[in-house]
């Protein structure tokens, strides 16, 4: 397409669906290239971005071949081509999920999911019924991390299995808030790539590990609130989540990680070493955040705590540090 060509297609009246494609392994989730949007450069041939209906999405494909050339494809709203290897994205008036095509001279490709949110005021308690409550007046320390979101993602039974990215589907991150469906959500970007990144580490190190069982994602003020965390908790905002291995075999609880025969917290420690050590590689530093260890107790076996912050926490037992490959 000529530079400054625009392709507009009509806003969809009904939500648009991306159909789930399989599954990847760890070795296929990579692209030959990676494009950058949102302040964030995303490898995976899977990935998203959160869009309020009418913003505009720049986007940029980066390849370390230089004679590389890329052709964008949008399913709706405005495309407009800004440079050799740039362009712009007007997303549709209507929520819903978008797919938009990257692809390199060799068919190597991205696809990248728009998710347009269904606008929110924090004034309001609910979203066509769905509860949300009440976010904090101010935000914590005047951070604006912690401004209730513009918008959230509308999460259907049509939807929900929907890739995110190569190994994190679209209702892994629901409250978990007793509800029918739609659901709304939002999940941050960094926290996606954070979390396949930390996939790719596992099976990197011998496990065999398709995704995470996500114990939190997000929570809205409400549900929080009945659990009696936190005022200022990162998974309200869509930053954080609640993890742990669940492959063999699929219980519900943490997997044997470390092969001692017991599950305990020495197998989360085998995933917040995996984290920190991410956290002390300069390739990962636009990914810090927070990390705890939590134990077995009535309630749930193991699990960890990660989140995209932008600065370093620990709580809980201190991990030992797993050196990470450079990638």
């Amino acid at each position: 397409m000529p530079a400054h060509m625009s392709t507009k297609a009509e806003d969809n009246p009904t939500l648009p669906v991306v159909a789930p494609p399989a599954p990847l392994t760890a070795q296929r989730a990579r692209s030959a290239f990676s494009i950058r949007y949102k302040d964030v450069e995303s490898p995976f041939s899977t990935t998203s971005a959160l869009l309020l209906p009418g913003e505009e999405l720049l986007l940029e494909a980066v390849s370390t071949d230089v004679n590389d050339t890329f052709e964008v494809h949008a399913s709706r709203g405005t495309l407009l081509r800004t440079g050799v290897s740039t362009w712009s994205w007007i997303a549709p008036r209507v929520p819903g999920i978008y797919p938009i095509a990257v692809t390199n001279a060799v068919q190597s490709s991205i696809t990248l999911n728009g998710l347009v949110m269904v606008p929110h005021r924090a004034s309001r308690n609910s979203i066509n019924g769905y509860p949300i409550g009440f976010y904090p007046k101010r935000p914590f320390k005047n951070n604006p991390i912690y401004l209730p979101p513009k918008g959230l993602v509308e999460v259907t039974e049509a939807n929900k299995d929907v890739f995110l990215t190569p190994h994190f589907q679209l209702g892994q991150f629901v409250c978990k808030q007793k509800t029918t469906f739609p659901k709304y959500l939002v999940v941050n970007e960094r926290l996606l790539l954070k979390l396949d990144m930390i996939v790719e580490e596992l099976n990197r190190l011998g496990h065999s590990v398709s995704s995470l069982h996500v114990m939190s994602g997000y929570r809205t003020p409400a549900y929080n609130a009945s659990l009696k965390n936190v005022r200022y908790s990162m998974h309200q905002f869509g930053y954080a989540a609640d993890i742990f291995v669940d492959e063999s075999p699929r219980d519900g609880f943490m997997d044997d990680l470390n092969g001692d025969g017991r599950v305990d917290c020495q197998d989360a420690e085998v995933i917040t070493s995996i984290i920190a050590g991410m956290d002390q590689n300069e390739l990962y530093r636009d990914y810090q955040g927070g990390l705890g260890r939590y134990s077995t107790d009535k309630w749930h076996g193991p699990f960890v705590h990660v989140d995209v912050r932008g600065w370093g926490a620990r709580w809980g037992l201190q991990p030992r540090t797993q050196q990470v490959a450079m990638r």
